[in-house]
């Protein structure tokens, strides 16, 4: 599911709660239809429905399965003090720059996204690199010849 208005930002959907997936078992135990109607009842997929009959009947109950936790870090605690030190010593580095530093530091290799996302997350930011376009360089004109004889 995708949030309105900002179509590259995924939203995760929360666990249907432990009273609604009483209520959906309670209905189907009592034969108030198939899952396909009962899914209706309440507003859910007959998937879900379907999923939660058959976790019942393998596990011996409904709760929703824990979280599963995302990927470890790959620059623990000591290597992100280590590299916020590097940044504030040399802030005007690229990613690339702070990917080389890190592999030759701790012989790992994070993405230059992680390195970037790992940055905003410490509040750090990098110098930035102004650019002029050459046509607005103000030209320097060369001393006229008249103007050196004298």
């Amino acid at each position: 599911m995708y949030e309105k208005g900002k179509s590259s930002t995924l939203l995760f959907m929360k666990a249907y709660s432990s009273d609604l997936r009483s209520r959906v078992i309670q209905a189907y135990d009592s034969g108030l239809g198939t899952a396909q109607h009962v899914a209706a009842v309440f507003n859910v997929s007959e998937s879900f429905v379907r999923s939660l009959l058959r976790r019942r009947r393998r596990l011996g109950h409904i709760e929703a399965k824990p979280h599963g936790g995302g990927a470890q870090a790959l620059l623990d605690p000591s290597m992100q003090d280590a590299l916020r030190q590097y940044v504030l010593k040399f802030n005007d580095l690229t990613l690339a720059e702070y990917q080389t530093w890190i592999e030759s530091q701790f012989a790992v290799k994070p993405s230059i996204s992680a390195i970037c996302r790992l940055l905003k997350k410490l509040k750090l930011t990098r110098k930035k690199k102004t650019f002029t376009r050459v046509s607005e360089i103000p030209s320097v004109s060369k001393p006229s010849e008249s103007s050196t004889r004298n």
